[in-house]
């Protein structure tokens, strides 16, 4: 579906593009793009790309650029001023990088989990 151009947007599932002002929110699972402000794919796994201030995914898949990216678990990229992920298959690039567990939890610049 698509959800555009609204203040805030809203949903329990999500398949598509949510486009929105302030915030982009899926309780559980969201496959597709969130742009917007503050961006969340809380309980269940988001495939696609999520753009904004705030980027927020429990488990990612795919692609976080922001100011700020947040995931429990990524298989992806991260790009942004402060990346922080639990665990990571992929690579970050960011002023503050952390994989918690990764051999190397923290590197600035460039960090790869593996």
């Amino acid at each position: 579906g698509i959800d555009l151009l609204g203040i805030i947007g809203r949903s329990q599932y999500f398949n598509g593009i949510q486009i929105n002002l302030l915030r982009n929110d899926v309780k559980d699972a969201l496959a597709g793009f969130q742009i917007g402000g503050y961006n969340s794919a809380g309980l269940g796994d988001m495939v696609g790309l999520q753009a904004g201030l705030w980027n927020e995914a429990k488990t990612m898949y795919g692609v976080q650029a922001g100011l700020i990216n947040l995931a429990d678990y990524a298989d992806g990229f991260q790009i942004g001023l402060i990346n922080r992920t639990e665990d990571m298959y992929g690579f970050q690039i960011g002023l503050v990088n952390v994989i918690r567990g990764s051999e190397v939890p923290f590197c600035p610049i460039v960090n790869i989990g593996f």
